[in-house]
């Protein structure tokens, strides 16, 4: 037997099996068709408990944004399935490649917090391998993990945005603190911006981008992510989709609790970018 793996497109689970072949296997190897029946049945329930949600350790995924994934690996093809029949969504995690310790989960391979991915397309090639085009949903926190079938599973809780009467109480606070001493000092500069000029300050640095006719602002690129939204809420999320800066830098925007806040870590970038001390 050369063993060799068989690709079988989805469309063939909803055709009828052949009875003849059926009974002379149920004949001759009862023990090893039951205990396939046995595996077949554990793989479609999936994780069952605390560790449900399933959870592709790859890269960022950012809310209301696309990503697009090949998913080509045994284990993720099976989450994949998984997930097609079950809620349609999992959990997108950035790999930690430095192993920076993720709180009271140690230095695991990925960081802590993630966002809830909904498959909106999926097309499976002859090799088995699937294309999928995802959206973005929640944000997230794993508060425990462990492996099934060989990819990370886990128990996760939400992360919400505070109330707008609590952002608009942050604002104002920051907004009255008295300028810095140093008019150099982009930190303290950008904290006391009002929230509407934080975005237009990200807007018209996009548009002086469009202008250049920057390489991340390209058509192509914008055909995938939209234009830049006029969205407070939307626009960070959009803005560190297409900006090459590195992932380390871009996954700030997942811990936040507020819109200020998100716009605030997409204005230093900019000031960073202008001022050319980015580190």
């Amino acid at each position: 037997m050369c063993r060799r793996v068989l690709a079988l497109p989805p469309s063939i689970s909803s055709h009828p099996s052949n009875k003849t072949l059926a009974n002379l296997l149920d004949a001759f190897c009862p023990e090893a068709v039951s205990a396939r029946r046995d595996t077949v049945h554990a793989e479609e329930l999936g994780a069952q408990g605390e560790l449900s949600t399933p959870l592709f350790v790859c890269t960022l995924g950012f809310p209301q944004q696309p990503t697009f994934l090949r998913i080509f690996e045994p284990r993720y093809r099976l989450m994949l399935r998984r997930a097609l029949e079950s809620t349609g969504e999992f959990g997108m995690l950035m790999y930690n490649r430095y192993n920076e310790p993720q709180g009271d989960l140690g230095p695991v391979n990925f960081y802590g917090i993630g966002t809830m991915l909904r498959i909106i397309r999926s097309q499976t090639l002859p090799d088995g391998t699937s294309l999928i085009e995802t959206v973005g949903t929640d944000r997230f926190r794993v508060t425990a993990h462990g492996v099934l079938d060989g990819y990370v599973v886990g128990s996760t809780e939400p992360i919400h945005d505070v109330t707008l009467a609590e952002e608009e109480r942050i604002e104002a606070e920051e907004t009255a603190r008295p300028p810095p001493a140093d008019p150099t000092d982009i930190n303290s500069q950008i904290e006391r911006m009002p929230t509407v000029e934080l975005l237009w300050l990200c807007q018209e640095f996009v548009r002086r981008m469009q202008a250049r006719s920057a390489n991340w602002l390209q058509q192509r690129v914008l055909d995938i992510h939209g234009q830049p939204p006029n969205d407070a809420r939307v626009f960070p999320y959009w803005f560190a989709s297409v900006l090459p800066i590195s992932e380390e830098e871009k996954y700030k925007l997942l811990d936040t609790r507020t819109v200020r806040a998100r716009l605030k870590v997409t204005a230093t970038w900019i000031r960073r970018i202008e001022s050319q001390r980015w580190v």
